[in-house]
């Protein structure tokens, strides 16, 4: 009896451990996993649109234009499946982030953007800069980055991936694995492998 509630517990101890592996293993998912999920061919979509054009207000008023090629919109969970994404927002300086890529996965609730396939994302200048002190007109040159995957929250304008990544600023860029970028304050980190080419004006 004894080697039977030994044998017992030993069983429970191992069945725990391999879901504890299961559970990690699916939380360090990428977001090519995100996608493969997403993307269920037997569940069939709530809504379809083609060539549509969308607009998401912030709590300040302020919109993030999204349009698409064609979107599917799935409903347990919510969900956007997006061909050929386009996605615009103004910043509170007043600089205009755009993001494109051959599709994109849209969590409604939450805001967020899953970006796949050569997506490029750039910041453009005020078109109007006259005003703006020397001392600023570095920081709001136009610069790109460029991808195979995306991630962006667009509540916080924060954008990461963990991907190789390039950066293009004028005739200069950095290449790396993975990045974070808060586009509100400014701030980018590269998290990996990184290589620069700086062109001296």
């Amino acid at each position: 009896m004894g080697f039977n509630k030994t044998l017992g517990q030993a069983f429970i101890i191992i069945l725990l451990a391999i879901a504890s592996y299961h559970l990690l293993h699916e939380n360090n998912h990428s977001s090519s996993s995100t996608f493969k999920t997403a993307k269920n061919k037997k569940e069939k979509p709530s809504a379809f649109i083609r060539n549509g054009e969308f607009k998401i207000y912030d709590k300040n008023g302020n919109a993030t234009n999204l349009s698409s090629k064609k979107a599917r919109y799935f409903s347990n969970p919510k969900r956007i499946l997006i061909d050929a994404p386009s996605m615009s927002f103004d910043t509170d300086d007043k600089q205009t982030i755009t993001l494109n890529a051959k599709e994109g996965i849209f969590h409604p609730e939450e805001e967020k953007l899953f970006l796949k396939g050569e997506v490029v994302i750039q910041r453009f200048a005020p078109i109007n800069n006259a005003q703006i002190p020397s001392n600023k007109t570095e920081q709001l040159e136009t610069w790109t980055l460029k991808s195979d995957e995306f991630e962006l929250n667009n509540k916080t304008h924060f954008i990461s991936t963990d991907q190789a990544v390039t950066i293009i600023k004028g005739k200069s860029s950095i290449h790396a694995v993975g990045l974070n970028a808060w586009i509100d304050e400014k701030k980018i980190e590269l998290v990996s492998e990184v290589q620069g080419h700086y062109v001296f004006n």
